[in-house]
């Protein structure tokens, strides 16, 4: 639970870049594969007290309290780089990612603020994926 006011938060929505061509492709299997290591991977940037969540398929949020949109930026480009650097064997599939991030204010609700993370995400995504924007509200 994030509680809102005195303590900012960050919310970053993540989205694997394609990666229906990879079900299709390879099969959910290899999908699953990819979606548990990606996981993995962004868990292990986070401190233990951020959360990740499935939002939906191959979108995720992640919370990061106690963080500003400017401390954000250099862990969720790391992320980014370290999803971009996966190999897998099966299918050499590779993956990217597109993330969305605001903060958490008072004066919006919680899905207002995922909202605004969702739509920094499509204009990263419209800007050509694989890359990190922030929410200008």
């Amino acid at each position: 639970m994030v509680q809102r006011g005195k303590q900012i938060c960050v919310i970053a929505m993540v989205d694997l870049d394609h990666f229906k061509r990879i079900n299709d492709h390879y099969g959910h299997a290899e999908g699953d594969v990819v979606l548990v290591s990606t996981v993995k991977k962004l868990k292990s940037h986070l401190r233990p007290y951020d959360r990740i969540y499935r939002y939906g398929g191959e979108e995720f949020i992640i919370c990061m309290p106690s963080t500003t949109l400017d401390q954000s930026s250099e862990v969720i480009e790391r992320m980014r780089v370290v999803i971009t650097a996966q190999h897998f064997d099966v299918g050499k599939a590779h993956v990217t990612a597109t993330f969305g991030v605001s903060v958490l204010r008072a004066s919006r609700t919680v899905e207002e603020s995922i909202h605004c993370a969702d739509k920094a995400m499509y204009r990263a995504k419209a800007a050509g994926s694989n890359r990190v924007e922030f929410d200008a509200e």
